[in-house]
């Protein structure tokens, strides 16, 4: 999985929703997101480095975007452009960023915080048990 989450908060969040589920991921420079798109690797803050997994060329299952990440539709619409689906989430006032994301075809695209809220289940609703992307949302409670 990949994703492009430029707060470093909201990449703790993440980061340990994802520990928490399962979920494995190494982390790469901010930069090297298209690069990423060919191998397994999330994106963080380009301050961080860190060694990305011998599983390159297997290409994501997943990208996670920050849609206020400075080109982050671009991002969104290279993923989707590659096969992989995208789970976009943003300010709830940020309609047109949120309705671009869904223009360039992110699988789900939510508020902020409903993501903060249910960041694991929202992962695990686009993938199936094998990890593998299904493309369905997950169901509301």
């Amino acid at each position: 999985m990949i994703a492009l989450i430029p707060d470093i908060m909201a990449d703790v969040r993440f980061t340990e929703a994802m520990r928490a589920a399962g979920t494995d991921s190494a982390v790469v420079p901010q930069a090297g997101w298209a690069d990423a798109l060919g191998g397994v690797a999330r994106v963080a803050p380009a301050a961080a480095t860190a060694e990305t997994p011998a599983t390159a060329g297997t290409g994501p299952r997943l990208a996670v975007v920050d849609l206020t990440a400075p080109g982050a539709v671009e991002a969104v619409a290279a993923a989707v452009e590659r096969a992989v689906p995208v789970l976009a989430y943003g300010p709830h006032v940020a309609e047109d960023v949120l309705g671009a994301a869904r223009a360039a075809g992110a699988a789900l695209v939510v508020p902020r915080g409903r993501f903060v809220r249910e960041a694991a289940r929202l992962v695990a609703s686009l993938l199936d048990d094998e990890g593998t992307a299904t493309g369905k949302e997950a169901p509301r409670d």
